[in-house]
């Protein structure tokens, strides 16, 4: 390769490398440390941060425009008493606190460091209620300077004075914490006061914070396996340092912010390397993602990061932009969304005009200029093979161009060293009626939106390409802003020469006259090659896997089926996943499995599965790659309801058998039930007694039914529902179709005969103004819900708790 190309997993394409955008500043300072102030945020969206005076806190509720301050609003207070005699409680002194560093906890209380006195305050937000000072031992070398929830409910704190940092629990109790030297025990506080203390001394815990080897540790944030990242000031404008910890220990050695990788700066120069000061960190577990805001504000870095076995960045390309940032800090927090990651917005440098804003990626394509790729070795099988043609599927938009060489001979080795030279073929076409493959389509349409411009199937007529051997170069140029996308490549072999085997040898006697010939006759060529191929392929088409999706009505007819628009719109809504399959291959390819059946209870439920679950592709490609790979979750499923696993033996028939066995297995539950009324409770009274005295003819609900569903379904699908049944019930017998709820009766209903016990899709959370009360319940939805050191109502029993 004399340059790269990117392989994109999204597209399944390869394209040239994206280069990282790189914002200067043209003027202004780095941002200091000093500027970084505590923040957070809750679940909700609603943004906490330390004031610029580092003495109160503020905070944006989600929505609102105006800052608020959320401390002090009271005064808080520590109620220090001497130890000895019992005394009146002393009188609150309101305390003045010196703020540094901020979290929102998972059990939802805000935490904030303070360096003087040292201590934590704490705030339970969604309990409320007044702060609480949690005061260290004086003398503790204690000094926060950042702050970062930790998994288990408490807080990491990183002392960047005294280069450590401390881990607290749920209860925020220290998670360090060392014996005291015999000097400074004390004797008991118990004892009588005419005697003397005994000899017995207490062995007092003292807390302690893990050391840290790095020279200027800033900002700290938290991973999901207890393990926390420290980011490293930097020296001399090296690249910043990152230190991974758990507990004490350092996990492997530390990593710079650097990466080999093209950065255009806006004047056009182009950097190889990425060397990165940093100002402050987040990490998205997620997408395993670091963030890091860059020394300048300018705009954010994001760093693929992963740790098997060593340390591995990965430079994102995404153009982070930071607008206005602040400093204050970025901030990572969850919602039901996902992660999220903010930063302050601050244009006059003031709490009260502060705005936070989420890290967006802004669109701006960027690219290298330039990539030529090589191909391997391609063989022709046979001596002096005259090359046909080469066909491209790719998108190659506007601003791009890819140019094709080719170099033949009959000598591997003269090939596959590069000693023959390249020779430029014409410049390639994009085909109007898609790929030369009759039936095969290289991208999927979206019925959403037109196809991109210069998408396709790209061709050039081979024209200098003669001998067994093949290679080919191909050239790519671009603007910079945009970049073709290669799917995949085919060389054609041996030429048909319309010319050789359909007109005179005298044609043949001119070289540059039998050129042109060739030429001329290869678009009728190419035209009638492609309507023999589809002649030849013409078994596609009867195969519902592989038949274009605009012939599955076609061959639906052969089976005697006509879909119905709006079954085909309901299944394609109730599908899940980024690319549904179309259900109708499916419904072909189980036609006659459910024709076997019809009139028949098997065959109303198998027709109903096929309309309403919507993971029926899904789970048959898990099957059919279950014979090559064993899957222990699937057989263990299929063991339970008595199904074979599949197996290397398997023939995709037999898979499709085991799916439909699957569907309509009696110990599979099913959202989907089909009641006879003589099984029900009226249906039996006759033959066991009613306690109720009353006699019912059992011919009276003989040939009825009930069909069963799910309560979510909208009314065009209950209305598909009844079509369905109606087409495949035996012609004799009546049914009704009822949700689950309906079923569900007084004196009528049979559990496991015509209800099932399990989740209720009716029966919701409720929501205050708009939920029935009879009809909903409240929500258990940590925090507080998830909270194990509190009494939550509709949770809790009094006295539930230890100690209570």
């Amino acid at each position: 390769f004399d340059g790269s190309l990117d392989w994109d997993d999204a597209t399944q394409t390869a394209q040239l490398p994206a280069r990282l955008t790189l914002f200067q500043r043209q003027a202004g300072a780095a941002l200091s440390p000093a500027r970084r102030r505590g923040a957070a945020a809750d679940r909700f969206g609603n943004m906490y941060w330390i004031s610029a005076d580092a003495g109160s806190i503020r905070w944006l509720p989600q929505g609102a425009n105006a800052v608020r301050t959320l401390w002090p609003l009271a005064s808080v207070s520590t109620a220090a008493q001497a130890a000895g005699d019992f005394a009146p409680q002393q009188s609150e002194t309101p305390v003045v606190l010196a703020l540094a560093g901020l979290a929102v906890t998972s059990a939802h209380y805000l935490v904030a460091g303070s360096a003087n006195p040292s201590g934590l305050l704490v705030i339970d937000i969604e309990g409320g209620g007044p702060a609480i000072f949690l005061g260290l031992p004086a003398g503790t070398a204690f000094t926060p300077f950042d702050l970062a929830p930790a998994p288990n409910g408490g807080v990491w704190v990183l002392d960047r004075q005294h280069r450590a940092y401390w881990g607290f629990d749920r209860d925020f109790r220290s998670i360090n914490t060392a014996t005291a030297p015999l000097a400074q025990r004390q004797p008991p506080v118990f004892h009588a006061i005419d005697g003397t203390p005994s000899g017995a001394q207490l062995t007092a815990a003292a807390a302690a914070g893990f050391p840290i080897a790095l020279a200027d540790p800033i900002a700290i944030a938290p991973m999901p396996d207890g393990a926390v990242l420290v980011l490293d000031s930097s020296v001399a404008g090296a690249a910043s340092l990152v230190q991974r910890y758990r507990l004490a220990d350092a996990l492997e050695p530390a990593f710079r912010l650097r990466a080999t990788i093209d950065i255009e700066l806006p004047d056009g120069t182009i950097l190889p390397e990425l060397s990165l000061v940093a100002h402050a960190i987040a990490y998205d577990p997620d997408a395993a993602t670091l963030y890091a805001a860059d020394g300048f504000g300018r705009q954010a870095i994001a760093f693929g990061l992963t740790f098997d076995p060593t340390p591995r960045l990965v430079v994102k390309t995404s153009f982070l932009p930071l607008h206005l940032f602040g400093g204050r800090a970025l901030v990572a927090w969850r919602d039901s969304m996902g992660v999220h990651i903010s930063y302050d917005v601050d244009p006059g440098a003031s709490d009260a005009t502060t705005r936070w804003a989420q890290l967006r990626v802004v669109d701006r394509p960027d690219f290298a200029k330039s990539a030529t790729v090589i191909t391997p070795v391609f063989d022709g099988k046979e001596r002096d093979c005259v090359w046909d043609g080469v066909f491209i599927d790719a998108c190659i938009p506007p601003g791009t161009i890819v140019q094709v060489a080719s170099c033949a001979g009959n000598e591997l080795s003269l090939i596959d060293d590069l000693t023959v030279p390249f020779t430029d073929e014409p410049a390639l076409y994009l085909r109007g009626k898609g790929a030369e493959i009759p039936w095969y389509t290289p991208f999927q349409p979206n019925p959403n939106a037109p196809p991109p411009e210069g998408q396709g199937t790209w061709e050039l007529l081979l024209q200098r390409a003669q001998g067994r051997y093949l290679r080919l170069r191909l050239i790519i140029s671009a603007n910079g802003r945009a970049s073709p996308r290669l799917a995949a490549l085919r060389a054609w072999y041996p030429r048909f020469s319309y010319a050789r085997h359909y007109l005179p040898a005298t044609y043949q006697d001119d070289a540059t006259s039998a050129s042109f010939v060739e030429r001329l006759l290869a678009n009728p060529k190419g035209f009638y090659t492609y309507i023999e191929g589809a002649m030849r392929d013409i078994g596609a088409l009867l195969d519902a896997r592989s038949a274009p999706t605009d012939a599955l009505d076609w061959l639906a007819g052969w089976v005697g089926v006509v879909f119905d628009p709006a079954w085909q719109q309901i299944n394609q809504r109730r599908q899940t996943g980024s690319s549904p399959g179309d259900r109708r291959r499916l419904f072909i390819r189980f036609a006659v499995r459910l024709f076997t059946r019809r009139g028949t209870a098997d065959g109303i439920r198998f027709a109903l599965q096929l309309f309403l679950e919507p993971c029926l592709e899904a789970l048959l490609a898990r099957m059919r790659h279950a014979r090559v790979e064993a899957d222990p979750a699937l057989a263990e499923i299929l063991g339970q309801l008595g199904l074979a696993t599949p197996d290397v033996g398997m023939t995709d028939v037999q898979v499709e058998d085991l799916l439909s066995q699957y569907l309509l297995s009696p110990k599979r539950p099913s959202k989907i039930r089909l009641v006879e009324l003589f099984m029900s409770r009226d249906g039996r009274a006759a033959a066991l007694g009613d306690p109720t005295g009353t006699t019912i003819d059992p011919t009276d609900v003989a040939h009825r039914f009930v069909v069963l569903v799910p309560e979510s379904l909208a009314a065009d699908e209950l209305a598909m529902v009844s079509r369905i049944v109606e087409l495949e019930k035996p012609a004799h017998t009546a049914f009704e179709t009822r949700r689950y709820w309906e079923g569900f009766r007084v004196g009528e209903a049979r559990l496991g005969i015509d209800t099932a016990l399990g989740e209720d899709a009716r029966f919701v959370p409720v929501l205050l103004g708009q939920t029935a009360l009879a009809a909903g319940y409240l929500d258990y939805a940590p925090p507080p819900m998830g909270a194990a050191d509190r009494l939550v109502l509709n949770r809790d029993r009094l006295g539930a708790l230890p100690g209570l």
